[in-house]
């Protein structure tokens, strides 16, 4: 279990609390505060989407570096390969999951180590 299955499951119970509560207070006719839970409610919602996607994204990433470890080929990168390339076409994460990428990191790492010696 990850640390974002917990905060996404930890979520989903806050929402389902708040969501409780919005009821509730429809019920009543206090819109004003219902109307603020129901912000709320959506609000960790997301946050609960968002962690559970997270979640599925390491698990894959561990799935892809113990096949990676064991030398299976072909072994094309995630989609998308990082995080990173998400927002930036350019940019890649240190996890990134494309060996070219690595492979390129690596000679680069390799040409400044030599320079600054």
């Amino acid at each position: 279990m990850t640390s974002h299955l917990r905060i996404g499951r930890a979520c989903t119970v806050a929402a389902l609390l708040l969501g409780a509560g919005t009821l509730r207070l429809t019920l009543d006719a206090d819109w004003l505060p219902a109307a603020a839970l129901a912000y709320g409610t959506l609000v960790v919602t997301l946050g609960a989407r968002l962690e559970y996607g997270s979640h599925r994204r390491a698990l894959e990433q561990a799935e892809w570096a113990r096949r990676h470890a064991l030398g299976e080929e072909p072994l094309a990168p995630l989609d998308p390969c990082c995080p990173l390339w998400r927002m930036s076409r350019t940019v890649h994460a240190p996890d990134c999951t494309d060996v070219r990428f690595r492979a390129i990191t690596a000679q680069l790492d390799d040409i400044d180590t030599r320079d600054s010696a």
